[in-house]
């Protein structure tokens, strides 16, 4: 089954959703940046990484800061370092947000491929040697 066909069909974008690949899956864990970050890298959103700071938009825990501890691609959710629920037992469960109702503060140390990118081409030109071709008749 195509994922890229496109559809009217709320069933079958929801059925899209669900049996999406892991691959399509992290397209939907991207977070919007600060005023700040988005000045700095000229983005609107960013993939969520463990340890990014983020601060909740939205619901019960609005205006709480947190680091990213878990991203989980098969619910869609990622928990946050410190933001707990106490269930009727008195344990705690680490409350799981949609990436939608977060803003990411600072980025975490990442690779990125520009960087490697970038490496590769310095170590191929210094190894490189010039080679003559031979021509065949």
């Amino acid at each position: 089954m195509a994922l890229i066909s496109k559809t009217k069909q709320g069933r079958k974008q929801r059925l899209r959703q669900i049996i999406a690949p892991n691959h399509i899956r992290q397209k939907a864990l991207r977070a919007h940046l600060s005023k700040e970050l988005r000045a700095k890298l000229s983005k609107r959103s960013v993939l969520l990484h463990k340890s990014d700071e983020v601060l909740v938009t939205s619901g019960e825990f609005k205006k709480s800061r947190g680091k990213v501890n878990d991203i989980d691609r098969q619910s869609k959710t990622v928990t946050i370092e410190g933001i707990f629920k106490k269930t009727l037992k008195g344990r705690e469960n680490p409350v799981k947000f949609k990436a939608s109702n977060l803003v990411v503060l600072t980025l975490s140390e990442r690779k990125t491929k520009q960087k490697n990118k970038v490496n590769k081409t310095k170590k191929v030109s210094q190894t490189s040697k010039p080679s003559e071709k031979s021509s065949k008749l």
